[in-house]
This record gives structure tokens, sequence and C-alpha cells, in this order.
């Protein structure tokens, strides 16, 4: 796993604040969710959220900063179980932890909150390059099939740029938001496998 991806497993009390964190998120947004009502939710005090994250910001970001962790760890379970991904299942991965409906926990972050986490957390960022790096790094280390002369940051540049449109979604089309990142998966695929 890469280094800047939190191991697994977590003990139990923080794998439960993190799901409640998360559910939060998507019924209220990151500033509307309290910290009161995610240790409620499981039952134990404040100052044990506390001693794990030292704000609230703090723990949204560790929410996040999870579901990229779950990620991960689906994609390398996968390439183990099949011997390394293919454009099909990279094809299912992309669909499976895309911004617009998938599994991604940055699909339930509004922009605005984003800038708000930004701001309240100087120097650490919702959409992380250094980590984002280091797991294209590690998934293009799986790939089978992938075809000859493939640059890893040209890759990582498309992806980036999905993730950037996901957080600049406001400025966009709504309408045609779903179609446009579709049709960035299947240029990624095409750029990593040749035209499928």
């Amino acid at each position: 796993m890469p280094a800047a991806i939190p191991p697994q497993p977590l003990e139990p009390t923080e794998e439960a604040l993190l799901e409640a964190g998360l559910a939060l998120i998507r019924e209220k947004g990151v500033r509307k969710m309290t910290v009161e009502e995610a240790v409620r939710r499981v039952g134990v005090g404040k100052r044990t959220l506390y001693r794990l994250y030292p704000t609230k910001e703090a723990f949204a970001l560790a929410r996040i900063t999870h579901g990229k962790a779950a990620m991960w760890r689906a994609i390398d379970g996968l390439a183990r179980e099949r011997g390394g991904l293919g454009r099909g299942e990279v094809a299912a991965l992309l669909g499976r932890f895309s911004f617009d409906g998938g599994e991604s926990v940055l699909g339930e972050v509004s922009p605005e909150d984003m800038a708000w986490l930004a701001g309240k957390l100087p120097g650490r960022s919702v959409l992380d390059p250094a980590t984002d790096e280091a797991v294209f790094a590690a998934i293009a280390s799986r790939l089978r099939g992938m075809r000859e002369g493939v640059d890893p940051h040209v890759a990582a540049n498309m992806m980036k740029v999905m993730a950037l449109a996901w957080e600049n979604r406001a400025r966009l089309h709504a309408d045609a938001l779903a179609e446009n990142l579709a049709l960035m998966r299947e240029q990624l695929l095409d750029y990593l496998f040749g035209r499928g």
C-alpha cells in the first residue's frame, strides 16, 4: 500500500466514527455535520473523537482519506485476485469509485465544503496530489496489457483533470457533467490500454 494511504485495520471505534462521519457528510455536508452527532451515533464521548482527531475539520479530512484507503484496498484486492488489472477491471473500478454516483466520498463533498476545509487546514488538501500520485503509481504497477509508451504523468494528470472537474462542478454545465466524466474515463482507458 502506498505510504500516504493509512493501513487497515483501524480500531473498531475509529472505524465506526469514520462511518458515522460519512453518513453525516452525506446527510448534512462537511460544515453542518457536528462532532456531537458523530459521537452520539457511535455511543462514545467527544474526548474519544478528539483523542483521534484534534478538530472537526481533521475528522472530516480523515473520513475522506479513509475513503481513498478503501478504494486502494479494493484495487489491491482485485489485482491480487485476478493476477493484475486489465481494461475491464480498471473500467469497473473507475465506475465504482467515480465522483458522480460511485463510492467515492469526494462525490459527497461540495465545492464550498472543499474550499472551507482548505481554509481550515492550511497546507492540507481534500485533493492531495502526492497521495493521488502514490495511488496511481501503485495501480499502474498492477496493470496488465498496458500499451507501451504510457507516461505515468500524463495518466495521473488525466485522473487529476477528472478530480478538478468535479471539484469545480459549480462552474460547469451540471446536465453534461456525468457524460463528461464518462468520456474522460474512456479516454484514460484508451490511453492506458489502446482503443477498446
